[in-house]
């Protein structure tokens, strides 16, 4: 229990005696009493010291249990200090030649003395501050604490401030009691703040679990005035601030993040929250509970309004009554959460309910309607200032919003095509040769698509794409018949289609807006497509030329686009002379196809390589086992060549894969020739069987150019390799004088394909050292 204070017992005797001791004021000098009195306070000081110290920081229990001697002992001190002082100065001023030094440092000491006793007295102040809180209930009267805490605060602050102009003793003083104050006000202070922290928690908790986030509030209605003084006490401590902080941070993201952001698992919208009373026994509890969803698709924009306004309204009828220092309690709270509740409406709400599609107009116009209304709502019940800021400056920008939502969404589809897996193949182009043209056809078809221009008769996507009958473009400029990833369809349809609302569209920053759309679709597919199918590319031969068919039809859309929409973008941009380009991008698209082909033909030459490895392939055919593992080898190269042929002849075009096979036939047919020419020595068993080993390769290497049961074609897209093996197999089985019946003085088919330092190396390892040999070996120059 706090101290009883003491009735006053009488003076203290200490200044009294000094005073009955010193005589009269007429008798004696001026400075001899002001002497007096400056002791006086010097040793009163020093008992008020002793006893702060006492009573503040060492805790004494006599001390402690009498505290109001100390409020006795300063109030005596002034007394007679005052008293004294008030003589004095009546003697100063009927005192002639007060003009005197020595009445000079009189009234100088008497002013010192005075600050002194400014300072004792309102040591005396905060005493009684001290001792009031000490009588005050625990769990009453917390404003009364608060504001005795702060005057007390202010009155330690003065004292501070005065110290500045201590003297020596004041110095000495102060060292003694300020710092004792200051931990007694300390005390004080955490003393109020841990009841009234306990009395928060009661008042108001919250909780998250993993199923659920539940809010739970204390409100009695018949205690508002108790609870209203115990908020007011804890903000004029500074400490509401923070709580209120806390709580619109769990209020925020763990009650309107999840209403706005999932929609509920199961169950209708209007059971997701609910509102529940302690029941009989805590009857003053009320809950708020929020089922929590793993469904990461937003809910509908307005059943999410409505979610919130619920929320916010059992909050209001809840906290509504309350006041803290004359300010609603739910007005502080929505000074604290009101700019980032707008903000989470406006990013999780408005912002994705904005149409990529003018269809979708009116009913975001319902969303902006709904939305303004709960603002209305929540500036109605306080949770929303006066003067914070509304939804209308987003609606406001709603044209540049829809074309930025617009062009969002179209690159949104875009990137889902680009990184979707290049599986499903479609055809595309047309089928024809190239003799098939004639200038005659190639001038009817120009005439027949600027004739479609002008009647502007639009070709649908299906046709544009497999138009056999009536191709719109002359034969020439026709794409070869093909196959194409769906995806790629899909862009090209959405590259055109956004072009297509270019020319459509009644603002020239709209239409500017979907050209540079368009354009970053083709930016992004470059730039993302070789990094998001990296692997597929390097190492599946068929994703590898559907990507090569894929990068060539859309440089041939690019090319072509501009009979289809440049009319319809030149009058949007009201521009006369306009032509809509893309074939900036042609040769970007040609060269990144090139590039992923070059590297799915350096693998497959590094795999011919590696099973031709072994340089004595050819040596000592005669043996079972040698020839056997000769004839192994060829095979797999054979049926590596065969599986890639018949793998891209379903995607890709004839010449297109008569090149890429040619390339490795070629690679192949050298590799093996090299390996001759290098040997030193060729028996006359191994010459015989390599050669007929390598006529069999040549067969089956045929067998790749045959296009449409047409003769093979290998001559034209591996010419050399080829004609080099075929003059090797000769000279394999020929004579000194066949082989140089083919060189024929340099001029033959054998010095066309070889270099005379090949041929001349083939003699040296086919045939002995002879004066033959060596006249052949002189004719080749």
């Amino acid at each position: 229990m706090a101290p009883i204070r003491k009735q006053p017992q009488g003076p203290v005797s200490l200044v009294a005696e000094a005073l009955a001791n010193s005589g009269s004021l007429e008798r004696e000098s001026i400075d001899d009493q002001v002497l007096a009195l400056e002791q006086t306070i010097a040793r009163a000081r020093a008992e008020i010291a002793q006893m702060v110290e006492d009573q503040y920081k060492n805790f004494l229990p006599e001390a402690i249990s009498d505290a109001q001697s100390l409020s006795l002992k300063i109030e005596s001190v002034k007394s007679l200090a005052n008293n004294q002082l008030d003589k004095i100065n009546t003697v100063l001023s009927f005192t002639p030649n007060s003009d005197s030094r020595e009445l000079s440092d009189a009234k100088r000491k008497l002013a010192d003395t005075e600050h002194c006793l400014s300072k004792i007295a309102v040591l005396s102040e905060m005493a009684e501050m001290f001792q009031d809180m000490d009588l005050l209930p625990d769990d009453e009267m917390s404003l009364a604490y608060a504001q005795l805490l702060v005057n007390a605060k202010e009155k330690l602050k003065a004292l501070i401030a005065a110290a500045s102009e201590n003297s020596d003793e004041d110095e000495l003083f102060d060292a003694r009691v300020l710092p004792s104050l200051s931990e007694e006000l300390a005390s004080q202070r955490e003393r109020l703040i841990f009841r009234l922290n306990e009395w928060w928690s009661e008042f108001v908790s919250w909780q998250s679990h993993h199923e659920e986030n539940v809010l739970t509030l204390s409100v009695w209605p018949s205690q508002i005035e108790a609870i209203t003084e115990k908020l007011s006490a804890l903000q004029l401590l500074n400490e509401l601030d923070s709580k209120l902080a806390a709580l619109t941070r769990f209020l925020l993201s763990n009650f309107c993040e999840p209403l706005l952001m999932t929609s509920p698992t199961s169950g209708a919208v209007s059971n997701r929250l609910t509102f529940e009373s302690g029941g009989v026994v805590n009857a003053d509890k009320r809950k708020i509970r929020l089922a929590l969803s793993t469904n990461e698709t937003r809910p509908d924009a307005m059943d999410a309004l409505w979610s919130l306004t619920q929320l916010f309204d059992n909050l209001h009828a809840e906290l509504g009554p309350i006041h803290v220092n004359g300010v609603r309690l739910v007005a502080l709270m929505g000074k604290k959460m009101a700019p980032r509740l707008i903000e989470l409406i406006i990013s999780d709400c408005l912002t994705p309910a904005i149409p990529a599609d003018p269809s979708e107009t009116d009913r975001f116009q319902r969303i902006v309607d709904s939305a303004n209304l709960f603002h209305a709502r929540l500036q109605e019940i306080h949770f929303i200032p006066e003067n914070a800021s509304s939804f209308e400056d987003f609606v406001a920008n709603f044209d540049t919003l829809f074309m930025d939502r617009r062009c969002h969404k179209i690159i949104g589809d875009g990137r889902a095509l680009i990184t979707a897996d290049l599986h499903n193949f479609v055809e595309v182009g047309t089928s024809y040769s190239e003799d098939e043209a004639t200038v005659a056809e190639f001038e009817t078809a120009f005439d027949k698509v600027c004739m479609k221009e002008k009647e502007n008769s639009a070709i649908s996507d299906k046709d544009a794409r497999l138009d056999l009958g009536e191709p719109k473009l002359p034969k020439l400029l026709q794409f070869p018949a093909c196959k194409v990833s769906d995806t790629m369809v899909k862009l090209v349809d959405l590259l055109e289609s956004t072009l297509r609302s270019a020319g459509e569209t009644d603002s020239q920053k709209s239409a500017a807006r979907l050209l540079e759309t368009g354009r970053n679709l083709i930016e992004l597919f470059i730039v993302l497509t070789p990094m998001r199918h990296e692997n597929a590319l390097s190492n599946v031969p068929q994703t590898a030329a559907i990507f090569y068919n894929n990068c060539y039809y859309l440089a041939h859309r690019l090319m072509t686009l501009g009979f289809d929409v440049t009319p319809a973008v030149a009058k949007a941009l009201d521009v006369k002379e306009f032509r809509v380009t893309f074939v900036d991008f042609v040769p970007r698209l040609r060269q990144l196809a090139a590039d992923c082909i070059e590297r799915q033909l350096v693998q497959r030459r590094r795999e011919l390589s590696a099973t031709l490895s072994d340089a004595s392939l050819f040596d000592n055919l005669k043996t079972d086992a040698r020839l056997k593992q000769c004839e192994k080898a060829l095979r797999s190269c054979t049926m590596q060549l065969e599986q890639l042929s018949n793998v891209c002849k379903e995607v890709l075009t004839t010449t297109v894969l008569a090149k890429a096979m040619g390339n490795l036939v070629a690679h192949l047919l050298n590799s093996l020739v090299k390996m001759f020419v290098a040997k030193e020595d060729i028996a006359s068993s191994d010459a015989e069987l390599s050669a007929q080993a390598l006529q069999r390769l040549l067969s089956s290497m045929e067998k790749l150019f045959v296009v449409k049961g047409r003769q093979s074609e290998i001559h034209r897209f591996c010419e050399s390799a080829y004609f080099r093996t075929k003059e090797l197999t000769l000279c394999l089985q020929g004579s000194m004088q066949e082989i140089a019946d083919r060189w024929c003085d340099g001029k033959g088919p054998l010095a066309v394909h070889m270099t005379p330092v090949e041929v001349k190396q083939l003699i040296r390892a086919l045939f002995q050292n002879t004066e033959r040999r060596a006249a052949l070996l002189a004719q080749i120059k």
